[in-house]
Formats: structure tokens, sequence, C-alpha cells
């Protein structure tokens, strides 16, 4: 049972990164000030290889 238990909290966080991804996408969709381009984009170039990265942590 604690194995299961460890990946049922595996995927939650994996679906986190799905919700995060998300509220990321309207972020950037609706308030994007002027000049946060660069930033935004730099993180979220970075952002499906952590979540593809923890996915894999599973192996």
């Amino acid at each position: 049972m604690e194995n299961y238990n460890k990946l049922v909290e595996h995927f939650k966080t994996i679906a986190n990164f799905g919700h995060l991804s998300a509220i990321c996408g309207w972020d950037a969709a609706a308030m994007m000030p002027s000049g946060g381009n660069q930033a935004r984009s730099e993180a979220w170039r970075n952002f499906p290889f952590i979540s593809t990265s923890y996915l894999r942590l599973l192996n």
C-alpha cells in the first residue's frame, strides 16, 4: 500500500504541473505586461523539461 500511496502522490504532482501550465497560459494571454515576454518565454521554455523529467522519476 505504501508504494501505491507514493504513486498517487507522484501523479497528483504531475496533475499540478498541468494546472500550472493552464494558469501560465491564461496569464500570458490575459495579463502580459509590456516587457514581460522575454522572462516568461525563458521560464516557459523549461517547463516541458521539468514536467517530463518528474514523470520519468517513476522508472
